[in-house]
């Protein structure tokens, strides 16, 4: 159940926190804009969860680091407190290319 979440401004990105669990909705780009990026999706699956914007069914998407779900239609992510600040951790040391 999607319950009101605070908008937090967060430098030059306004995230939505869950005043209860601490979880992060994060719109198309944001992550990005955050300094983070998702890892190589290993699976997916249909969820359980409604998007908070959309409407349309979530999906749960597994990668190396996090699952996550994800918004197929408006492109938007839930993330579980501490998942964020590990995204952008992973993003940190993932090699570049030449």
């Amino acid at each position: 159940m999607w319950i009101e979440h605070e908008r937090v401004q967060d430098g030059a990105v306004c995230v939505d926190v869950c005043p209860s669990c601490r979880g992060v909705w994060l719109d198309r780009g944001e992550l990005r804009s955050k300094g983070g990026t998702l890892p190589p999706t290993i699976s997916e699956s249909p969820g359980k969860r409604l998007c908070p914007r959309c409407e349309s069914m979530m999906r749960v998407v597994m990668t190396r680091a996090v699952e996550v779900d994800r918004c197929s239609a408006c492109g938007g992510i839930y993330l579980d407190a501490g998942e964020l600040e590990l995204l952008q951790a992973v993003h940190r040391v993932q090699p570049r290319p030449p």
